[in-house]
């Protein structure tokens, strides 16, 4: 990584600090966990929003019964999903995520591995059309 992208994950990180403050959000307690060229964040609420770019995570706890509404809300820029569940309730959160509007399911481990066909840039040419789901 250059030190030009280093340099703009930080700003990123320390104005995303700011906002947090000034909607007096300071009080939240996240527990960060820091890596070589990445970073983890352990949140106690379940709101979605963004992580960092390059190699920084944010872990919520999302309760089962709000999976669904909570992502639909945010339905046209979900990307992939990592599922760590057991084998047989795969298929329940595969359907239920693509439901919700993910454009990929697979395994936690093969989040980062292209497919064929992949946008650059998470978006699909012919998506504003058509819907496509891909599920390992």
């Amino acid at each position: 990584m250059s030190r030009n992208a280093a340099a703009e994950i930080t700003l990123r990180r320390y104005c995303g600090m700011l906002e947090q403050a000034m909607a007096g959000k300071t009080n939240e307690k996240r527990d960060v966990f820091q890596g070589r060229m990445c970073r983890l964040t352990a949140c106690p609420d379940h709101g979605l929003e963004l992580s960092g770019m390059f190699g920084d995570c944010l872990v919520k706890p999302l309760p089962r019964n709000l999976l669904f509404s909570a992502l639909r809300s945010r339905k046209g820029v979900l990307q992939t999903a990592g599922l760590i569940c057991r084998e047989e309730e795969r298929g329940f959160f595969t359907d239920l995520l693509a439901r919700a509007g993910l454009i990929r399911v697979t395994r936690a481990g093969n989040m980062s591995e292209p497919f064929p066909g992949e946008g650059h840039d998470g978006e699909y040419p012919l998506r504003r059309y058509v819907r496509m789901v891909a599920v390992e």
